[in-house]
């Protein structure tokens, strides 16, 4: 009875202990169910949302799922292609690449093709990249899962980046300004032609060479460091300038400068020369020509009145002028022709030119047959001397057996602290040389028509 109570007691434990075994048994199980279920989850959420296009192959290349993005991309539906063979579907002629990679993932490698082609339901190829690798369960390969990301976008992106470069490369090598690129320590990086040719260096000869040792000249370093300066500070800067070439000649230019700024922060310079000599000279000739006369090539008129405001203004004292005038050029123009009144002008204007040079004057002419000389800095003295050197070169020219007579009547003035006002100056010296001009009229008149009738005669 004993025994048989024992028997009891023990199948009732054992009878316990299985119960708690299996209990504890199915929760793990549930549990790894759950686990499995979850992980089926989020797969399945990440192969439907993915937005590139994912296929599940078979050991042998046949389809076994595709994705939406899938059929977004080649335009196949999921029933369409299952237990197709992936190349059959998206493979041709053109894309030989696709068969080499389905063998290679075939024996278990992982392959990458980062710029192909696969072709849609329409025929047509589209640019991709490919990634595929076998699936692995307890070291036996079950199948393929294969990746394809869309890449049209990317390569219109870098298409048009590289138009973009191929645009601005024309243009740098065929721009007829001349360009350089400088880095952000004054070097050159890149010249174009126009470089070249205006500057005299190849490419070779300038390439990580400072700028300024090679097209600036000693005297303007001082000026082009600042210019440089300016443009590393991140400045746009245009200035007009001389720069040297190779072989020592000076070129006017019009320099730009452009910061290069990358992601916010300055990689360098770009330099645009262009040659302005000929519109400097042309300038300069204007500028001339509305200050100058043009047959005697003395200062004009318009000239003479800025330098009497300007000298009005610094209200000089030390200055004098002398009012000049060419006696009996009518008598010569009506008899011999303006070209012989014109050649008496300019040997009147020679004369002016070389008293003006002694005592460091100005001289301009001011009406038809009218010329001044002002003389800066001197005394009254030295003024009515410079007044008898011009009598002097007249009597010189008239000795010289000149088939002209040259007579030039003056008037002279001292300003010192007498005239307010370089007008009133003006006005003493011109009646100065009515007087003179009055006085020898006779004589003039007589010594002019003598030579006169020698050049008709």
């Amino acid at each position: 009875m004993l025994h048989f109570n024992f028997c009891i007691i023990v199948i009732a434990v054992l009878s316990v202990l299985l119960n708690y075994v299996y209990f504890n048994n199915n929760r793990k199980l549930k549990k790894l169910n759950r686990d499995l279920k979850l992980q089926r989850t989020y797969f399945d959420k990440l192969f439907e949302n993915s937005q590139d296009a994912i296929v599940i192959l078979d050991n042998k290349s046949r389809i076994i799922s595709v994705n939406k993005a899938f059929e977004v991309l080649f335009q196949h539906k999921n029933e369409e292609v299952r237990g197709s063979s992936v190349d059959s579907i998206l493979a041709d002629y053109e894309t030989k690449d696709a068969f080499e990679l389905s063998n290679i993932v075939m024996q278990g490698k992982t392959v990458t093709a980062a710029d192909t082609k696969r072709k849609r339901k329409d025929g047509t190829l589209i640019e991709v990249s490919v990634l595929a690798f076998p699936v692995i369960l307890d070291t036996n390969q079950i199948g393929i899962y294969a990746v394809y990301k869309d890449i049209r976008d990317r390569k219109k992106s870098e298409q048009a980046l590289e138009l973009q470069k191929t645009y601005f490369r024309k243009l740098f090598e065929n721009s007829p300004e001349a360009i350089c690129i400088i880095d952000n320590e004054d070097r050159f990086i890149d010249i174009n032609y126009a470089f070249e040719k205006l500057f005299g260096y190849s490419k070779d000869e300038l390439i990580a060479h400072y700028i300024n040792n090679r097209i600036v000249s000693n005297e303007l370093v001082n000026e082009a460091t600042k210019i440089s300066e300016e443009v590393m500070d991140g400045k746009v800067i245009e200035y007009e300038s001389t720069r040297i070439r190779k072989d020592g000649s000076i070129v006017e230019v019009c320099i730009l400068g452009y910061p290069i700024v990358f992601e916010s922060k300055q990689v360098g310079v770009f330099g645009i020369y262009r040659n302005i000599t000929e519109r400097k000279k042309m300038d300069r000739e204007l500028i001339y020509m509305s200050t100058h006369d043009g047959l005697t090539g003395l200062y004009n008129r318009i000239y003479f009145e800025n330098l009497l405001s300007k000298y009005d203004k610094e209200k000089k004292e030390e200055l004098g002028i002398i009012v000049c005038d060419v006696d009996g050029l009518k008598l010569v123009n009506d008899n011999l022709g303006h070209d012989c009144g014109d050649k008496l002008l300019v040997n009147a204007a020679d004369i002016i030119r070389i008293v003006c040079e002694e005592n460091n004057g100005i001289a301009a002419r001011i009406g038809g047959d009218e010329f001044i000389i002002i003389i800066n800095n001197c005394l009254k003295d030295e003024l009515e001397l410079a007044n008898e050197l011009l009598q002097k070169s007249i009597g010189e020219f008239n000795s010289n057996d000149s088939n002209m007579y040259l007579s030039i009547s003056t008037g002279i003035s001292y300003r010192g602290k007498e005239f307010k006002t370089m007008t009133e100056l003006f006005k003493q010296a011109d009646n100065h040389m009515y007087y003179h001009k009055a006085c020898r009229k006779e004589e003039n008149v007589k010594k002019i028509m003598y030579k006169i009738m020698q050049n008709v005669i």
